[in-house]
């Protein structure tokens, strides 16, 4: 359902299969009978931009109609996903980039099965933390990993050697060392 702040975008003419143009509005579009693809054959990236100046805004939002059943995995990569993003075998395109504030914060590789975060260690701040404690976490300064707690360096490990900084953890008592 669209919200108070929704403004609904119209899309250009584009050429039409017949040779003409045609647009639409993105509100006039109606909902899917049947599976559908759309395919476009070229270099025509699609952009679209937002500016928004209201709190709560989101840009876009999907969700179920009803709660989806049935849906098992294999091997842990689940049957049924909201949003799948893929490319071609010999591609040399990322599926996914994610930018904050300009910023590159992380990416799916183009050519591994590997998700690439784009920042290294500057202080304190993790590129992988959680949302209740951000300056906890992983973090790479271009030759180690580094765990940290807090902003606190707790752990740090290179190709030869491990730390474990003194006093940043203990053993539990009864536990062995």
């Amino acid at each position: 359902m669209p919200g108070p702040n929704t403004r609904w975008l119209t899309l250009p003419s584009v050429p039409s299969s017949g040779g003409g143009s045609s647009s639409s509005a993105l509100s006039a579009i109606t909902a899917a009978v049947a599976t559908n693809s759309i395919a476009w054959n070229g270099n025509i990236p699609q952009e679209w931009s937002l500016d928004t100046n209201t709190n709560n805004t989101i840009m876009f939002a999907a969700t179920e109609t009803t709660p989806s059943t049935g849906g098992t995995s294999s091997s842990g990569v689940p049957n049924q996903v909201m949003w799948r993003l893929g490319t071609l075998p010999t591609s040399t395109m990322s599926p996914l980039s994610v930018y904050s504030r300009g910023l590159h914060v992380f990416n799916a590789s183009a050519t591994t099965q590997q998700i690439l975060a784009g920042k290294v260690n500057d202080g304190g701040t993790p590129a992988y933390s959680f949302t209740n404690s951000t300056s906890t976490g992983l973090a790479w300064d271009s030759t180690e990993l580094i765990l940290l707690n807090a902003g606190t360096t707790v752990f740090q490990a290179d190709g030869t050697r491990v730390i474990l900084r003194p006093g940043a953890a203990a053993t539990p008592s009864g536990q062995a060392r």
